[in-house]
């Protein structure tokens, strides 16, 4: 017990605590800000490789000749999403319609 309140009553250490408080502040602080930074690049990853994908021309284009004739058939692939440069990523819409209050 005597062992107890002797720790209890020492104050040596106290400024090296109050020195890994404010270190153990500044990391988390910085761990947060880094993780930010992280999601919004796998974020604009993921809406650049959206593009991509989209990006691939399906359109095709046949002739078949059956008889004395000839049937075409044909398909054009519409590519409309675009991922314009230092725009929010592509797919997402980062936009919030008001509402009345």
């Amino acid at each position: 017990m005597n062992c107890i309140l002797s720790l209890y009553d020492d104050e040596v250490g106290s400024l090296y605590t109050m020195e890994v408080i404010f270190v153990s502040l500044v990391l988390v602080f910085g761990a947060i800000a880094g993780l930010t930074s992280y999601r919004d690049g796998v974020v604009q990853e993921l809406g650049d490789t959206s593009v991509a994908i989209s990006s691939i021309d399906q359109s095709f284009t046949y002739n078949l000749t059956i008889g004395g004739g000839t049937v075409t058939r044909s398909f054009t692939d519409t590519n409309t999403l675009t991922d314009p440069a230092g725009a929010a990523p592509a797919g997402l819409s980062l936009t919030v319609t008001a509402t009345a209050e």
